[in-house]
């Protein structure tokens, strides 16, 4: 949505088959398909298509097998919520439940759609051809502050038996192209061989990656991954 402000883009889709036909052309660009055998040329219907092979017939929108699917949300308050959570670093379901005139339940529903698309257009290895940068963050507020019933055990903070400190906070490691993608993952206990997988697993090889001085990213500081 290449919209330069939102009454801007709430100017342009005024109504539901604004949307609606907006959506179809960015899909199936006047192509449509059936979502459910992949079969082309369906029939146009009052409400939408119908699948013109013999062996489907199904009826079809263009939300089916999308994050629209089943949802009784116009088209339109999807497409803000889409707009306000692309242009903000982060949201929460209240901000967003105000922001759209929803309650906060339909706020929550909407973006946990909204962050699954997104994910799905994550590619599957980042790299490669740009410069991958990774670093850990702590999440948490002061202990003291906490409930009494949801402090920490002192004993949990001693020394683990595996070696390893128990950490207050949660830790995130973050895995970002430059001008690219990013990968987060949440780890409750980090150590460089857990957190090793997770690179291995999200960085193209060859990659060149770029850490700071911590432990846990000592194999990636001065070869590319799969380098040697």
């Amino acid at each position: 949505m290449n919209f330069k402000s939102l009454p801007q883009m709430l100017d342009y889709f005024k109504d539901e088959e604004t949307c609606i036909k907006y959506y179809e052309q960015m899909r199936w660009k006047g192509n449509p398909v059936c979502p459910h055998c992949k079969a082309e040329k369906p029939y146009k219907t009052n409400r939408g298509y119908k699948c013109s092979s013999s062996d489907c017939y199904k009826k079809f929108t263009v939300k089916v097998g999308t994050i629209f699917h089943n949802s009784k949300i116009p088209m339109r308050t999807w497409f803000v919520a889409l707009f306000l959570t692309t242009h903000k670093k982060g949201i929460s379901s209240v901000q967003l439940a105000v922001d759209i005139g929803v309650t906060q339940a339909t706020a929550w529903f909407m973006l946990h759609r909204l962050r699954k698309m997104y994910k799905a257009k994550v590619e599957e290895q980042l790299g490669k051809d740009k410069v991958v940068e990774i670093d850990e963050t702590h999440i948490g507020g002061k202990e003291k502050n906490r409930h009494w019933k949801k402090r920490r055990s002192k004993v949990n903070e001693e020394l683990a038996r595996d070696g390893t400190i128990y950490n207050k906070k949660k830790v995130v490691v973050g895995i970002i192209e430059r001008s690219g993608q990013v990968v987060l993952k949440y780890f409750p206990n980090p150590q460089a061989k857990s957190i090793s997988p997770f690179i291995q697993e999200t960085v193209k090889n060859g990659s060149d990656i770029m850490t700071d001085e911590s432990v846990l990213y000592y194999s990636y500081k001065t070869t590319a991954l799969g380098g040697g």
